[in-house]
């Protein structure tokens, strides 16, 4: 019965709000009703009382990926991941999910400076598209040296890449390199 289950699993950490069996129990139960908002709920009550700093971290992100994932709700989804990186300035699940959401809201100096520590290889988007949205940074903030060194990456990384190829193209025809140009967009 996963309604008393729930019920006695909310009264436990009523009682002692570290119980991991209470916590575990009514996860499983928010994630099989497909409970967003109470799976939400479940894991910033966790990461408030728990005290190991991993652990908190691990939370914070399962917060922040219920929030961007499951509610829609970036404002809330920031501030979880944020959080993450004030526990684990490093974790690569946060940094990437931050850059790809201060891109996606268009904060490019927020998003230049997450995409500056996160290390392609851990981001779930795909190597090529990190080195490519660092270019597109860089070119952004006048740094054509390093945009056109990321975009190059990313059509190393990925041949068929067209939006890398055609950043080429472009700054090759900026410096009049009309050669370049024209081989970076005979291979588009």
């Amino acid at each position: 019965d996963e309604d008393r289950v729930d019920s006695v699993a909310a009264g436990l950490l009523k009682i002692d709000p570290t119980d991991v069996s209470a916590f575990q129990a009514r996860r499983r139960i928010a994630a099989a009703r497909e409970d967003w908002t109470e799976l939400a709920t479940i894991y910033r009550a966790r990461a408030n009382v728990v005290t190991d700093v991993d652990e908190k971290a691990t939370l914070l992100f399962e917060l922040g990926r219920v929030c961007l994932r499951r509610l829609g709700d970036l404002t809330r989804a920031q501030e979880a991941l944020e959080e993450v990186l004030d526990q684990d300035p490093k974790h690569p699940g946060a940094l990437d999910a931050l850059a790809d959401l201060a891109y996606r809201r268009e904060d490019w100096a927020k998003a230049r400076a997450l995409y500056g520590v996160l290390s392609p290889e851990a981001s779930s988007l795909g190597r090529s598209v990190v080195l490519y949205r660092a270019g597109v940074l860089d070119e952004m903030h006048g740094d054509a040296q390093a945009a056109e060194r990321s975009y190059r990456a990313a059509v190393e990384d990925n041949p068929a890449h067209l939006q890398a190829l055609e950043a080429l193209a472009r700054l090759a025809l900026y410096r009049g390199e009309v050669t370049h140009a024209i081989s970076a967009l005979s291979s588009v």
